[in-house]
């Protein structure tokens, strides 16, 4: 109990104790031969009382108190010292918290119920800790560099590989260069005079691998500004058995079995000439024909193409064996769009809403413009956007257990191959193909928060799996914990905290084949773009109204005055008894 005393000087407790109980000995002996036994119970308690008051005075002990909390301020790199100036003029009594170098600790928040946060923000991994408090971000100085960028993390071999990004305050002439491993230009662009330039690289892939591009700034002079890692992993080519079913022939499936071949799919296109004549075409595979569906012939594709007047000319034996297909093999189906798809969004697992755009443009071409049906996807649960732009999703998937089905708001894709865009025309499908053709059953697919993780900084990941208990390990056989979807018991995401730079690793343990690589960039790496985002994290959490201001317990010393009267009182009490009871 003594041990648990909250006390000014905790470090003289014990030796002034022992000075206590020598004290207070010495006054028993003292009284025990003196005064005859006289009131010795008394004057004993009262010498007791006399000497911890002595030694109160000198240890000051703390009692907690509650007292309003007050307000602070926490400073983060790149804040505006007059912002700071002006809080201090407006609150009195302003705490300021550093969180430049090692962060805050618990104990600086617990006297604060109001805070401003300056400069870039707090790292997301810190603000539970802001949970109970009412914080506002102010911000700070405007941030200079790279602060976004988009690109594709695992292109396959033959994609486009498009850079594209924001830069703040950009220095007129100096030259955004878009390198290989090797150091290789492979695209660059002179920047211009603006205060915010849009940039968009491009380069093709060729080979299957891991690859780290650089995105490098140059001045004039060719002096290196800034070199920037883009971790790339190229997949190999999948080549897909693709069977395209329409009412009529038309110019946007011949563009695109031709598209198909040239790449070495394997087409089969059946349309229809009459009520019961159908013309056949074989591409990159031996002739063949098809008329009502089973899951046997199913079996032979990855990926049904068909129009909404063929899907719904199906049989019901046919439905089903489509639908059994997609739920337990995987089979991809994308209902190729027309005006009837927006009335019937039910029947395909969709919810449109209606829009008055003719035309749009892809995120990634935002030049190419495309005709489109006049609505949009409304997202929901399984539906994943494939295709968006300017918050509008023009194509997506919905999950049909293991395969998907699929469709899109644009209406003619292949002006773009006669006005020349054959890339955009090649993204567009390329991208649509892979989000809903057939994929390979893997133990494990996994879901990276981000495009890269860094030194020593938590780097969260997602999985889904059908294994009760998966157990994952990070490149040194280390087990990370996982914690379980509430809802959905397939997926589970965790944490790991990577200590080297370059390509790590996780893998399941059970499959050592399950690998996931994720590259780990330096701290230095892609300040701007980091800053930047913690910026945005920062403005999307706090942004919270005030409520009644809080109070904070806190340990204050006692008075020593109060101690010094007692100390004089008993003192004076043991003086007059010797005296009093002598008259």
């Amino acid at each position: 109990m003594i041990d648990n005393l909250t006390l000014v000087r905790q470090e003289w407790l014990w030796p002034v104790m022992v000075c206590v109980v020598v004290l207070w000995g010495v006054f028993l002996w003292k009284e025990y031969v003196a005064s005859a036994r006289r009131r010795f119970a008394i004057k004993a308690v009262i010498s007791l009382i006399a000497v911890c008051a002595l030694a109160a005075i000198v240890l000051q002990p703390l009692l907690p108190e509650d007292r309003a909390k007050g307000v602070g301020v926490i400073i983060t790199e790149n804040y505006k010292p007059s912002q700071l100036d002006s809080l201090r003029l407006v609150h009195n009594g302003l705490s300021v918290i550093s969180y430049m170098d090692t962060g805050f600790k618990k104990s600086q928040l617990d006297t604060i119920s109001k805070a401003f946060i300056l400069g870039n923000g707090v790292a997301p991994y810190d603000f539970w800790q802001l949970e109970h408090i009412v914080t506002t971000f102010v911000g700070g100085e405007e941030i200079q560099g790279i602060t976004s960028i988009t690109y594709e993390q695992e292109p396959t071999v033959g994609d486009s590989l498009q850079v594209q990004g924001d830069y703040s305050k950009p220095t007129a002439g100096n030259r955004l260069v878009l390198e290989d491993a090797g150091g290789n230009g492979l695209d660059s662009i002179v920047i211009s005079g603006s205060n915010k330039l849009r940039f968009n690289l491009r380069v093709n892939t060729k080979v299957a691998g891991q690859f780290v591009y650089r995105l490098v700034e140059k001045d004039s002079m060719h002096e290196v500004f800034s070199s920037n890692p883009l971790p790339v992993v190229v997949k190999p080519k999948n080549i897909l058995r693709v069977l395209i079913i329409n009412t009529f022939p038309t110019f946007e499936t011949k563009y695109l079995k031709n598209f198909l071949a040239e790449n070495g799919h394997e087409v089969l296109v059946r349309s229809q000439l009459t009520k019961n004549t159908y013309k056949f075409e074989n591409f990159n595979r031996k002739k063949g024909t098809i008329y009502g569906f089973t899951r046997s012939n199913l079996s032979a594709f990855d990926l049904v193409m068909i129009d909404p007047n063929s899907y719904v000319g199906l049989s019901n034996a046919s439905k089903r064996a489509i639908e059994r297909q997609m739920e337990e093999e995987g089979l991809g189906v994308f209902i190729q769009p027309d005006a009837s798809v927006l009335n019937n969004g039910s029947r395909y697992g969709f919810r449109f809403k209606r829009t008055t755009i003719k035309e749009a443009s892809l995120q990634e071409w935002n030049k190419v413009k495309l005709p489109v049906l006049l609505g949009t996807f409304e997202e929901g649960a399984l539906v994943q956007p494939i295709l968006s732009s300017q918050g509008n999703i023009w194509s997506a998937y919905s999950q049909k257990g293991a395969g998907r089905l699929s469709t899109s708001m644009f209406t003619e894709t292949y002006p773009l191959v006669l006005e020349g865009n054959e890339a955009a025309y090649h993204y567009l499908w390329s991208t649509t193909l892979s989000a809903v053709s057939q994929k390979k059953l893997l133990v494990v697919q996994w879901e990276m928060d981000d495009y890269m993780a860094y030194e020593d900084a938590p780097f969260r990941f997602k999985l889904r799996t059908s294994l009760p208990t998966p157990k994952v390990a990070d490149g040194d056989n280390h087990q990370l914990a996982l914690r379980q979807h509430l809802n959905l018991i397939d997926q589970w995401e965790g944490s790991v905290y990577p200590q080297e730079a370059g390509w790590n690793e996780l893998q399941m343990v059970s499959d050592s084949t399950a690998v996931k690589a994720f590259y780990v960039a330096q701290n230095t790496d892609w300040l701007p773009l980091h800053n930047a985002a913690r910026y945005r994290e920062n403005i999307r959490a706090f942004n919270r109204k005030a409520s009644q201001p809080g109070t904070v317990t806190t340990l204050q010393p006692i008075s020593r005055w109060w101690f010094f009267i007692i100390f004089i009182i008993a003192m004076g009490y043991l003086w007059a008894a010797p005296r009093i009871d002598g008259a």
